[in-house]
């Protein structure tokens, strides 16, 4: 052979050598996909950053799971009555709590009690004179979930909420949508308290409330509600206990709130959630 093809073959396998190494260093960088959510469908959870007041449901509910091995199944909660449609406050904070109790089924992985509460989360859309809008995106999340597409269900729910407050504030119905917001997070609060609860070895309980941002920003949000509407007997316990959180909260020492905060913050979010919610 002679000396040049002989240094020809020599570079084209050292080029293919360094041609492989090169693509196992770039598999090596590329993450693993995460999971659809933490509980019983994901298994693991995907990294879940400072919760603030920017967080998503569905990232709130996941960082619950990385907390405290929440049973998400245990936590579901009868449903819904009939919405009155003279009750418009109490109908929109009842829609928030079914909102969140979706993305509590779809924590679960369970496709009927998700589709159960989407058929509630019409009723009382229909009530506040949703339901034409919202409709076709809630019967298309209820047949994603049906076929187990729960990858495809995550940005429906963020979606979903958004359609439902966006509407509201178009109907110039702004009290209505701030309490759609309200309800579901006191719902999500309902639900991570009962979580931490339940479980003796949880780690950062925090998440009981998510942050002082995330409940700073609740109660900001309690305060754009008209006057009207904050004297309301039953809206205006939700003032009430934003206050007595906002007081007790930032005494926690080391990020560690005490077995005495945490079950007087269980009482009080279940105390506003059964004063709105219909039944």
């Amino acid at each position: 052979m002679k000396l040049s093809s002989f240094l020809i073959i020599t570079a084209l396998a050292f080029g293919l050598v360094l041609e492989s190494l090169g693509a196992q260093a770039v598999l090596k960088e590329i993450p693993e996909p995460a999971s659809v959510s933490g509980g019983e469908i994901g298994g693991k959870p995907p990294e879940v950053g400072e919760i603030g007041n920017h967080t998503l449901p569905a990232d709130f509910l996941d960082r619950v799971s990385l907390e405290a091995k929440a049973r998400w199944r245990s936590l579901y909660r009868e449903a819904a009555a009939a919405a009155p449609p003279t009750e418009r406050l109490k109908v929109a904070f009842t829609l928030g709590g079914l909102l969140a109790d979706s993305h509590l089924a779809f924590q679960a992985g369970d496709a009927q009690q998700f589709k159960n509460i989407n058929q509630d989360v019409l009723r009382y859309c229909s009530a506040l004179g949703l339901a034409d809008k919202v409709t076709p995106l809630v019967m298309s999340e209820s047949k994603m979930a049906e076929g187990q597409e729960w990858v495809a269900v995550r940005p429906m729910l963020h979606e979903k909420r958004t359609l439902v407050e966006k509407l509201l504030g178009e109907q110039r119905d702004e009290d209505q949508a701030t309490l759609v917001n309200l309800g579901m997070w006191f719902r999500l609060f309902e639900i991570s308290t009962d979580a931490v609860i339940s479980d003796v070895e949880a780690k950062d309980r925090m998440v009981c409330i998510g942050s002082m941002e995330l409940l700073d920003s609740l109660a900001l949000r309690y305060e754009t509600l008209s006057e009207k509407a904050r004297e309301d007997e039953s809206v205006a316990v939700i003032g009430k206990i934003f206050g007595q959180l906002l007081r007790k909260w930032p005494l926690v020492v080391d990020g560690k709130p005490t077995d005495e905060l945490v079950g007087f913050t269980a009482e009080k979010v279940k105390s506003v959630n059964e004063k709105l919610t219909l039944k």
